[in-house]
């Protein structure tokens, strides 16, 4: 089993299984029969088309963002994405089996702009720079390809 950490704001039940493709099934959702146009929903949007895009031409057998759990290889970096993005939400321990596929993303690439580059151009090197997963990120995201299950809340 692999150990890895997730943030999130439900306060799950110690032992749940969390199961793939929450989040893409809300991306995939986020447009649907809607008159006005969510600049959010749009923005997400338009970053998870580029990062799949970007999955399938520079990490094709990496499981895909729009179906996995997520998570960071530590509870350091749990803690930082939690203060940077998911203030009063709970970060718990989850196991992984060892057969699940994963992959290590370079989070921190799709959430800082590069000084003195147009945003297009941002936009386009993270969703690559994700999947690289370069040594010098700050902030790494592990993609799991399958179920994990919560083994400890941690405070």
């Amino acid at each position: 089993m692999q150990t890895f950490f997730h943030v999130t704001t439900t306060d799950h039940h110690i032992g749940t299984e969390l199961q793939p493709g929450r989040f893409g099934a809300a991306v995939r959702s986020s447009l649907v029969k809607q008159t006005a146009v969510d600049v959010h929903a749009l923005n997400t949007l338009a970053w998870e088309s580029a990062l799949e895009v970007a999955r399938r031409c520079v990490a094709p057998s990496a499981p895909s963002r729009l179906s996995c759990v997520f998570g960071t290889p530590t509870h350091e970096e749990a803690k930082q994405f939690q203060q940077r993005y998911r203030v009063c939400s709970h970060i718990f321990a989850i196991s992984v089996p060892n057969s699940t596929p994963i992959h290590l993303a370079d989070f921190e690439s799709i959430t800082t702009t590069i000084a003195g580059k147009p945003f297009l151009d941002t936009f386009v090197d993270g969703a690559i720079g994700y999947w690289k997963n370069t040594p010098e990120n700050t902030l790494q995201e592990v993609i799991v390809g399958g179920p994990a299950t919560l083994l400890a809340k941690i405070r």
